[in-house]
Parts: C-alpha cells; structure tokens; sequence
C-alpha cells in the first residue's frame, strides 16, 4: 500500500495525502522506465496553513 504524507515543520501529526492520482503518476513514471513498483513512500516539505499565518507555536 502506497504512503504520501505532508512533512510539516512543527504540525503533528502530518496530514496525509491519500491521493489515488499521487500513486497512479508514480506507477506510471516508474513504468516508462521498465521498472515494476513494489512499494512507495511520497513525502513532501511544507508549511501547514498556521505555520503560513505565522501563528504562535508553529514553525512557520
């Protein structure tokens, strides 16, 4: 089963990104390059919306 999550810098837990489309794309780029997936991890950097606004006692 797939695994894509967001890493923000001081949320926690980080949001998920369940997105069909994400491993579909995955799959597929690995395909054109002849290479069969077995498992994935997608992780992404960013900031959460309060980390954003520069909230008080967030990362951002």
């Amino acid at each position: 089963m797939p695994a894509s999550s967001c890493c923000a810098r001081a949320a926690a837990p980080p949001p998920s990104l369940d997105d069909p489309a994400i491993d579909a794309a995955v799959v597929a780029a690995a395909a054109r390059l002849g290479f069969t997936v077995t498992g994935q991890t997608v992780e992404v950097d960013g900031l959460c919306p309060a980390c954003q606004e520069g909230k008080a006692g967030h990362g951002g």
